[in-house]
């Protein structure tokens, strides 16, 4: 025989018409349909007020009341101070709105946010662009060691507050980090050595070309000083 179907409805309501019947008592039919009594004094009393089956419904359990919403008023002038300055974001707008209400809790910034959002005063912020990431090597290298990258990463502190800079040589070709070294200034004397290193594990002879950061000269100077000695 096939399976019957049935729902959550339909089981209240047999459960309902049983306790009617008064054949068994409410203990003993709450443990064959695995619920309280609790839970089924609830349904018996719902479908007395109400006989229609959609009284049986789960409803919605939110609250009727929330002490934090915000009045009709507020949200209106929320709206108002958006359309007068389009440009302005939440942050900008609560700045404002705190001339008119001084004595009163503003909403946070993300409270009118969602109010500005749910208004259809909000533009979606246009996603960026992706490059993807270049796998190719110059159009120039041929091999490795033709030309090596060297440049300053920038600068920042560590945890002593001392400032450092990361020194980085790359193969342009095969992409291949030979050296990233923290250097204490970007000079010539504490560039050289990192170059000489370089040169000295990899060989005298290479690189055939370098390519430094024109904002470094000192690290051109300190290539060409270990290139010549």
């Amino acid at each position: 025989m096939p399976w019957k179907e049935t729902c959550q409805v339909q089981e209240r309501l047999k459960l309902i018409m049983e306790i009617e019947k008064g054949e068994k008592p409410i203990a003993l039919l709450c443990r064959e349909y695995e619920i309280s009594r609790q839970t089924a004094y609830k349904w018996l009393a719902r479908h007395r007020q109400d006989p229609c089956a959609a009284s049986l419904e789960d409803q919605s359990r939110r609250p009727l009341r929330h002490p934090g919403e915000l009045d009709g008023e507020r949200v209106d002038l929320i709206a108002r101070a958006r359309r007068t300055w389009p440009h302005w974001g939440p942050r900008k707008l609560r700045i404002k709105l705190r001339e008119v209400w001084p004595d009163e809790k503003l909403p946070s910034a993300s409270t009118i946010g969602r109010v500005l959002k749910r208004a259809g005063l909000t533009h979606p912020r246009k996603r960026r662009r992706r490059t993807p990431p270049y796998t190719q090597p110059f159009a120039r290298c041929r091999a490795p060691n033709q030309l090596w990258c060297i440049d300053f990463k920038g600068h920042f502190r560590t945890g002593d507050g001392s400032v450092c800079y990361p020194l980085t040589i790359t193969d342009a070709f095969s992409r291949f980090l030979l050296r990233c070294q923290i250097v204490g200034q970007p000079d010539t004397a504490e560039t050289r050595w990192v170059l000489e290193s370089a040169f000295r594990e990899y060989g005298w002879s290479r690189p055939d070309r370098s390519l430094t950061d024109q904002r470094h000269p000192l690290c051109q100077r300190s290539c060409r000083l270990a290139r010549v000695d």
